[in-house]
């Protein structure tokens, strides 16, 4: 799919991945990742944040074996991307880089984590 945010999932040991909108409770993915490779998750569409204010969308990441995730942006005109972080490792002060060229657009998304 075009401009779509993708995960991209590594786990040093084969397991299953389970990708779940948390706010609709829908699972949009389940697959397995293979040792060795990685798997690409497909974020839907309408989980993207558009324009600006306070949404409820939340995506819950689980798997039976530890995993790393990242995800990249595909819209045209962006190159933004991010590294997904375990609750257990999560802090309270983070820094954030931002680009401010020409059209003076730059953004960041804070989040917050419920549940572990």
């Amino acid at each position: 799919m075009a401009n779509a945010i993708q995960l991209h999932v590594y786990s040093p040991k084969s397991t299953f991945v389970q990708a779940v909108n948390y706010t609709a409770q829908d699972i949009f993915s389940l697959l397995q990742v293979l040792f060795g490779k990685v798997a690409r998750i497909e974020v839907p569409y309408n989980m993207r944040e558009l324009g600006t204010g306070m949404t409820s969308k939340a995506l819950f990441i689980t798997s039976d074996y530890d995993i790393a995730v990242y995800a990249v942006n595909k819209e045209q005109y962006s190159a933004d991307a991010f590294l997904a972080l375990p609750i257990d490792v999560l802090g309270k002060e983070y820094y954030t880089g931002n680009f401010n060229f020409m059209c003076k657009c730059s953004s960041m998304a804070p989040t917050a984590v419920c549940g572990a």
